[in-house]
């Protein structure tokens, strides 16, 4: 398990440190978090990579579960925090203009396309506001590392068959294509 953790480690450091390489050291970028661990060593390694430009930034109601993980992540790697608090008239009036660009990427209009873009392109609007164009997500590790609930529902269900795992993982290695021209469109 260790020789995992530091080739995912070093793995990580090699990523930003070759985009460190090319941005601007003065402008700052964004994280999106949810308190879960994939945003969150997102997070690290931004604060890590660009401890003084650094911002997270999260959304959700006032009742979000998410809410009370996101500030733990905040106070710990102490770094500002942007939350957008949202309400069904910001998310209904987002779900117009966020259906004319998956229009422009001929993607479809389904729920779950329109519910994950709205928030990403919510999120891209209050960057834009407080001038910060890059922002990092921790999209993917769930597919990559099998962290999904069906996964492990597999694992139960297969006893341990692997390559069923391997197969539902290779499907989904699709969708990350999918999603990343989704949320770029934003």
């Amino acid at each position: 398990m260790n020789r995992y953790i530091n080739q995912l480690s070093s793995l990580m450091d090699d990523i930003f440190s070759k985009y460190r390489k090319q941005k601007n050291a003065k402008e700052k970028v964004g994280v999106l978090v949810s308190g879960g661990i994939d945003s969150s060593i997102v997070a690290h390694y931004c604060k890590k990579y660009f401890p003084k430009q650094t911002v997270l930034f999260s959304f959700g109601t006032p009742i979000s579960k998410d809410r009370p993980y996101v500030d733990l992540l905040q106070k710990h790697l102490d770094l500002p925090l942007i939350w957008l608090s949202i309400n069904q008239d910001l998310i209904t009036t987002s779900f117009n203009i966020v259906k004319k660009l998956l229009e422009t990427i001929n993607l479809s209009n389904s729920l779950m396309h329109l519910s994950l873009a709205a928030g990403y392109f919510l999120i891209c609007q209050t960057s834009a506001q407080a001038g910060i164009r890059d922002i990092f997500t921790g999209q993917g590790p769930d597919v990559i590392m099998a962290g999904y609930s069906k996964y492990k529902r597999l694992m139960n269900q297969e006893a341990g068959n692997n390559e069923l795992i391997k197969q539902a993982i290779i499907k989904d290695l699709d969708n990350l294509e999918i999603d990343k021209t989704r949320d770029n469109a934003m």
